[in-house]
């Protein structure tokens, strides 16, 4: 069994009490081995760092950690970048619950939306895509709130291997060391197939630009083993509803992950009128309606208003910001218990799943830690 550490030992590294009592509120008291060994080389002294994980791990906490001790100790903002706006949505939430007592400002910026520099300027911890912050870059790198970053967090990094979005995130990469003031950047990844060259890459921008040290963390064993099965049908409908029968009736939650957007929407209409209504219980009903009318039905679709009291929902690309939160917020309070989707919910986002199926092979589900 992998030895654990209290996580009280951070108090030795000059972790302020504060924040090590929000961790003890979020029930997170140990310290995973990886952790224990980013902290050991340097995490708190403005070391750098690519983290290559499994998920569960507790690869993210690691990047958490350097974000808030740059920010209450060092008094500089931190930026955490993510590929998908679903992903940046989670962690403005998480950061914003975790560490409410703390007064964290945290400000959730992605897309189109129009945020004022004076609210940039303001923000202790800023949540971006890799996109939206290389727009910034490109156009305002000489603004105030931009040269007060100190630590960027980029989550995903193994997108940098993706044949449409990886040249964008490794010129922006590139510009963060050329443009920011010896910045410590936290690499995170589950799934990089090379992460020595990454971290060599990395090494080099940091010996070129900062100067300031460079740890490459590689862990192999998964906390928790995934297992894997391949089951022949001749419908995958029924076998899905068979599937999510049995998981819902053990109190669990499934993923059906689609290759198409309207494959996501036509599975879930199929199967909501086969899901068993007496797997759904009464607290289920009351838990919905009591959240029903804590949204504004006018940004969520009559087709997702449909489907949802059937405890089935669809989530892609095609959705609006509303719908997705709400959808993801559904989803986590076990609202919704069967959720057809897409890749948008693959990389990295908090989704509760006992399990996960596609149509040829199930599909990695990640944990928060």
């Amino acid at each position: 069994m992998e030895s654990q550490t209290q996580i009280d030992i951070l108090l030795q590294y000059g972790i302020k009490k504060e924040v090590l009592d929000s961790l003890h509120q979020m029930d997170i008291d140990y310290l995973r081995d990886i952790q224990l060994r980013a902290v050991e080389k340097g995490l708190f002294n403005f070391v750098s760092f690519l983290i290559s994980s499994p998920s569960g791990s507790g690869k993210t906490l690691i990047g958490e950690l350097a974000a808030i001790n740059t920010i209450f100790n060092l008094h500089k903002k931190s930026l955490y970048l993510v590929p998908l706006r679903a992903l940046a949505n989670e962690k403005y939430l998480y950061f914003n619950s975790t560490y409410k007592e703390l007064s964290l400002n945290t400000l959730y910026c992605v897309g189109d939306q129009d945020i004022s520099p004076k609210m940039l300027e303001r923000s202790d911890l800023i949540i971006m895509t890799y996109e939206k912050f290389d727009s910034y870059l490109r156009i305002n790198r000489e603004s105030k709130w931009i040269s007060e970053i100190a630590t960027i967090i980029i989550d995903e990094i193994h997108i940098i291997s993706d044949a449409k979005r990886g040249a964008r995130l490794e010129s922006l990469i590139v510009q963060i060391f050329q443009h920011l003031k010896s910045p410590q950047i936290i690499a995170l990844s589950a799934t990089i197939g090379n992460p020595e060259k990454i971290a060599d890459w990395l090494r080099f921008l940091e010996e070129k630009y900062c100067k300031k040290g460079f740890e490459c963390l590689i862990e192999e064993k998964r906390p928790i083993e995934l297992q894997y099965s391949f089951i022949m049908t001749e419908s995958k409908n029924k076998e899905i509803l068979k599937i999510t029968n049995q998981i819902i009736a053990q109190d669990g939650q499934i993923l059906v992950f689609s290759n198409s957007r309207r494959d996501c929407e036509l599975m879930a209409f199929e199967l909501k009128a086969s899901l068993v209504p007496k797997l759904i219980d009464i607290n289920y009903l009351i838990r919905y309606h009591a959240l029903k009318y804590s949204f504004d039905p006018s940004y969520i679709s009559q087709t997702i208003q449909e489907l949802i009291p059937y405890s089935v929902c669809f989530h892609h690309a095609g959705l609006n910001n509303a719908e997705k939160i709400l959808i993801e917020s559904l989803y986590q309070k076990k609202i919704i218990r069967l959720l057809m989707t897409t890749s948008t919910l693959s990389a990295g986002i908090n989704t509760p799943a006992r399990r996960s199926e596609e149509r040829r092979v199930g599909k990695e589900c990640r944990s928060r830690w």
